[in-house]
């Protein structure tokens, strides 16, 4: 038996080998164990946790993987209002993305680390390598910090680090 879990309805789901779910204080935890997305490998760390407290209810949603930002992902975390401007070409980023919904307003809290020693992107039609990347996300406000980057269609090189408000205006 393999247990699966859909983020939202017509989503690709969350394939694992095994869950274990706890319940108690109002709190129920569902960790997968050897779960794949997209055949992308989930960490077995990664969590969902539901906060029945009547005054404040809460999803949060931890995914911890090593894995490629591919149209998939990206298209995961647009239902969250996560924007990702550019395509992963090439590499692996080790990720963990913490999202928190509050089950009464609807708010969604967004935090993300990526890090990676050697990745490829594409964005507005230039592969951009970055090597050594370490990137934050809180819910829009995206800041690189400092990575070595080759922009390859212009055979330019350098060092990046900055912030990027991902709201889309």
């Amino acid at each position: 038996y393999n247990p699966n879990y859909t983020f939202e309805p017509n989503s690709p789901v969350v394939i694992a080998k095994e869950l274990s779910i706890k319940f108690s204080n109002k709190l129920l935890s569902i960790n997968f164990v050897d779960a794949t997305f997209k055949n992308q490998i989930i960490d077995n760390n990664s969590a969902l946790t539901i906060d029945f407290n009547p005054s404040n209810p809460l999803l949060d949603i931890n995914l911890l993987s090593n894995a490629l930002i591919n149209e998939e992902i990206t298209n995961l975390l647009s239902q969250y209002n996560i924007v990702v401007p550019f395509s992963q070409v090439e590499g692996k980023i080790k990720s963990r993305v913490d999202i928190q919904i509050d089950l009464v307003t609807d708010l969604i809290s967004t935090k993300a680390i990526f890090k990676s020693k050697h990745t490829v992107f594409n964005f507005n039609d230039n592969n951009i390598t970055i090597n050594n990347a370490l990137l934050h996300l809180d819910n829009l406000n995206l800041s690189l910090k400092h990575s070595d980057i080759i922009i390859n269609n212009n055979n330019i090189e350098g060092s990046a680090y900055g912030d990027i408000n991902l709201k889309d205006e």
